[in-house]
């Protein structure tokens, strides 16, 4: 090509194409009312089932976005609850219990306050001691007199000897059946 152009041949000016002759337009064909109206339903339709579809997702996310709500709450309570639980564990080991239940167990737990109270818990310890059934039933003896000579000065005193008159019906009960009472007082 280079030597075409130096013995002028050929030049590099772009060359002059032949006009593209367009396709003359194909005739549209005529539509009916019919095809019209066939087509505004197929239209509706079509719009109806993208609202439906539009209509089923939403509803399908605010059902996901209430389970995740649910779950985020349920979660939250559940964390608060066992840190709650934790730190009364910390809690009563740092005032010296074993556990929380231990602390429980204390606090639950009724001293004797007065002189009536001394002696129900010593009837109820003695009951417990008791190796035969001969001791059972003269300390029940000596415990009803007491019973009569007797009575609670308050409130703590008398919880007391609920606690301690239950012991000692315990125990009672067990030397009755032929068994020994365990001795944890």
């Amino acid at each position: 090509m280079f030597n075409d152009i130096l013995t002028g041949k050929a030049s590099l000016e772009p060359q002059a194409r032949p006009p593209v002759e367009e396709a003359p337009p194909s005739p549209r064909p005529a539509l009916t009312w019919e095809q019209v109206a066939a087509n505004e339903a197929a239209s509706a339709r079509a719009v109806r089932e993208a609202e439906t579809a539009l209509r089923k997702s939403q509803a399908s996310h605010r059902l996901i976005a209430g389970c995740v709500v649910v779950f985020v709450a349920v979660a939250i309570v559940f964390i608060k609850s066992q840190m709650r639980q934790q730190m009364r564990e910390d809690n009563a080991r740092a005032a010296g219990y074993s556990s929380y239940a231990a602390y429980q167990e204390e606090s639950a737990k009724v001293y004797p306050t007065d002189e009536y109270s001394y002696k129900v818990r010593q009837f109820a310890g003695d009951m417990c001691r008791c190796q035969d059934l001969a001791c059972a039933r003269n300390l029940q003896a000596q415990y009803t007199r007491y019973l009569r000579s007797s009575a609670p000065s308050d409130d703590e005193s008398r919880a007391s000897v609920e606690q301690d008159a239950r012991r000692l019906a315990d125990c009672q009960e067990i030397l009755e059946a032929g068994g020994q009472p365990a001795r944890p007082y």
